[in-house]
């Protein structure tokens, strides 16, 4: 306090105090933020103390990313590097404001993804990849730009598969067809293919039934061998479990 209400004093009192009080909170962040000649050895006291400075140095980081440096690529850059200068002195490890500045840079990468065709967002992919980034702030970006390449598929896909309810075996296979020649993963397809053949199935199920109940109307209930051969031709014949 003596040190706050006597300017002239106030550098000598300081050193008093610290020297006293290593262990203050408060001294040592008033010394911080007012002394930057002095930052460099406070900040390694305060470590040595286990005083938190963080929100004091996130602060100074802070400062390096101004609205200017939002505009460009190029800007963005020159405050990056001032930021992991600072972030090196001081042995920062993590910082929002880098996270800030790079996701905003990615952001700049990925405009327009949400509107983009497969081949661009493969593109936007690989330039993300292609960037100097911390890597949790890229694989959101990944993450974004993988979703939009799903959706692109399923949505072809989908397409490719309207009124399957409808269709008859050959459209269905047809169908099938299609959606092998499409340029997706396997894993996407499947469930594609799976209610096709669903469809497929479907038909058999009441196609076999058909058959089958006339079978049955045909069959002597009186005479096993009779009874016995219809089982064994609807046990060869039938294409579904039911």
């Amino acid at each position: 306090e003596n040190a706050k209400n006597l300017p002239d004093k106030r550098k000598a009192l300081l050193v008093q105090a610290i020297t006293l009080c290593t262990w203050s909170d408060e001294l040592v962040k008033y010394i911080f933020v007012n002394y930057p000649e002095e930052r460099k050895p406070i900040s390694a006291l305060a470590q040595r103390f286990h005083v938190d400075l963080s929100d004091k140095l996130e602060a100074l980081l802070e400062r390096e990313y101004r609205e200017e440096d939002r505009s460009s690529e190029a800007a963005a850059q020159r405050a990056k590097q001032r930021i992991r200068a600072i972030m090196r002195d001081y042995n920062i490890t993590s910082s929002h404001t880098l996270d800030k500045l790079e996701s905003d840079c990615l952001a700049r990468i990925c405009k327009g993804y949400e509107n983009a065709s497969v081949d661009t967002c493969f593109a936007i992919k690989q330039s993300i990849h292609n960037y100097e980034a911390q890597e949790h702030i890229k694989n959101a970006y990944l993450d974004k730009i993988q979703q939009r390449i799903i959706d692109i598929w399923k949505a072809d896909m989908e397409s490719i598969c309207d009124g399957y309810e409808q269709a008859d075996e050959a459209a269905c296979n047809k169908i099938k067809d299609a959606l092998l020649a499409y340029g997706a993963p396997n894993d996407q397809k499947e469930p594609f293919f799976q209610k096709i053949q669903k469809r497929i199935e479907d038909i058999w199920s009441a196609e076999d039934g058909k058959t089958f109940d006339e079978l049955y109307l045909a069959t002597d209930i009186t005479d096993p061998s009779a009874i016995k051969r219809s089982v064994a031709f609807i046990r060869e014949k039938a294409r579904t479990v039911s």
